[in-house]
C-alpha cells in the first residue's frame, strides 16, 4: 500500500508540471490536486452518486468523458485510484455502454473496445437491463454490466496535450 501512495504522490507532483505549449491543454483547464496525470491521460475519481448518465455528463464538463480501459495495467491503476481516494472498494462507473445494440460495447470517449476484463459470466444483462460498465474494485478489479440507472461513483479521464 505504501508504494501505491508513494505513486499517487509522484503523480501528483507530475500533475503539476506546466505546459509550456500555446494550445489549450484540457487536462491543465480544470487542474486540480485531483486529477492524476499518466502515460498522456488525467483522471479523476468523482464520489458523488450519479447514474451513468449523469456520470458521463459530469466529466463532459470538464472536458472528460467516463474512463475507457484498454489493458490491465491501465486497469490495475483504476483500481488502484478508487482505492485510494475511498479506502474502500466501491463499485464505481466506468465509460463502456451497449445502449446502442446489445453485446456491442463501446467506450463513451469514442476511443475503439479492444480489450475488457469482465468477471466470470459477465456481461449478462441480467434481465435485459443491464448496459453500462462498473467496476469492481478490490482483489478481482474485474467488471460487471449493470443497471445505467444504478447510483454510483465514477472516474473520469482525459487525452493531454503531449509535450
Amino acid at each position: 500500500m505504501l508504494t501505491v501512495t508513494l505513486l499517487v504522490c509522484g503523480l501528483v507532483a507530475v500533475a503539476r508540471t506546466l505546459d509550456d505549449s500555446v494550445e489549450e491543454d484540457p487536462c491543465e483547464k480544470y487542474s486540480t490536486d485531483s486529477w492524476i496525470r499518466l502515460h498522456g491521460r488525467s483522471y479523476l475519481f468523482v464520489p458523488a452518486n450519479l447514474t451513468w448518465a449523469e456520470a458521463e455528463k459530469n466529466c463532459r464538463s470538464m472536458q472528460a468523458n467516463l474512463v475507457s480501459v484498454h489493458n490491465a495495467d491501465e486497469n490495475e491503476f483504476i483500481n488502484d485510484l478508487i482505492i485510494i481516494f475511498t479506502h474502500s472498494s466501491p463499485r464505481t462507473w466506468i465509460g463502456g455502454s451497449d445502449c446502442q445494440q446489445d453485446n456491442l460495447w463501446l467506450w463513451s470517449d469514442g476511443t475503439d473496445f479492444t480489450f475488457s476484463l469482465w468477471s466470470p459470466g459477465q456481461p449478462d444483462n441480467l434481465n435485459g437491463q443491464e448496459a453500462c460498465i462498473q467496476i469492481n474494485p478490490g482483489e478481482i478489479s474485474q467488471w460487471d454490466d449493470t443497471s445505467c440507472s444504478d447510483l454510483l461513483p465514477s472516474i473520469c479521464a482525459k487525452t493531454c496535450k503531449t509535450r
